[in-house]
């Protein structure tokens, strides 16, 4: 039998700038449905249980030093399918795919990871019962996956996870090194700082990171608002700029 031992976790809230309250998530700690590793990557699956949105969730695994996890490669959404279906209760849970207002959601490449990526290929939407994706053009969406058969439900980003979307839980990716200097915060800063200086980095730049760590031949990434996050498989040109990872 499964343990059922919970881990809390509370987000501020604000209404008007004053009155403060707080909403709380639960995450597991002690059962079989937690802290699963894949290559770099460790992933932690939370339980919704109280009233909270999309970038909520976002927000509260930013706060642990992850983000909502991303599923940059086939063999990486497999692993993660595969160990979901058989250690967690069926469900819909958040991940890290969403897509802005204004955008058209029909198409894929309108979709982007937390990692910055645009969707490859064809979103499995949940077609044959609910027509996913239903939110409107004009409003900005999160995704959640169904992990019984794979497929994507959307949702409006404000919307309350819980009590509209009927969400069971979401799932956390963090870099599994304790050594790496890039993975310590999602704090925001202006650009990326350079591998010999100690410190924090950006939320653009942690996802740039984390892409080019997903990418065997990456040896060295730069992020800048103007070209975005770009990787590269040498070192030798704008050395002083790339910054090479440390695991």
């Amino acid at each position: 039998m499964k343990s059922t031992a919970l881990m809390m976790f509370c987000l501020l809230k604000s209404i008007a700038g004053v009155a403060i309250y707080v909403t709380c998530i639960f995450t597991f700690t002690s059962m079989a449905c937690t802290d699963f590793s894949y290559q770099l990557s460790n992933y932690q699956v939370g339980r919704i249980t109280t009233s909270i949105t999309w970038l909520e969730v976002s927000s509260i695994c930013k706060s642990s030093g992850g983000q909502l996890v991303s599923f940059n490669t086939a063999d990486e959404s497999a692993a993660l399918l595969d160990f979901l279906t058989k250690n967690c209760p069926s469900g819909l849970y958040v991940i890290g795919l969403s897509r802005k207002s204004g955008l058209r959601r029909d198409i894929s490449a309108n979709w982007i990871w937390e990692t910055g990526e645009a969707y490859q290929g064809e979103i499995p939407w949940n077609i044959q019962v609910l027509s996913d994706p239903n939110e409107p053009n004009a409003v900005r969406s999160g995704v959640r996956i169904n992990i019984e058969d794979g497929k994507f439900r959307d949702c409006n980003v404000h919307g309350d996870l819980k009590t509209w979307y009927r969400t069971y839980g979401y799932i956390c990716e963090k870099h599994v090194s304790p050594n790496s200097t890039y993975f310590q915060t999602t704090q925001q800063l202006i650009g990326c700082r350079h591998h010999d200086s100690i410190g924090t980095m950006s939320a653009q730049c942690f996802r740039c990171a984390l892409k080019c760590f997903k990418d065997d031949e990456c040896l060295a990434f730069k992020y800048d608002d103007g070209g975005g996050c770009q990787v590269k498989s040498d070192l030798m040109e704008n050395a002083h700029y790339y910054t090479r990872l440390w695991v």
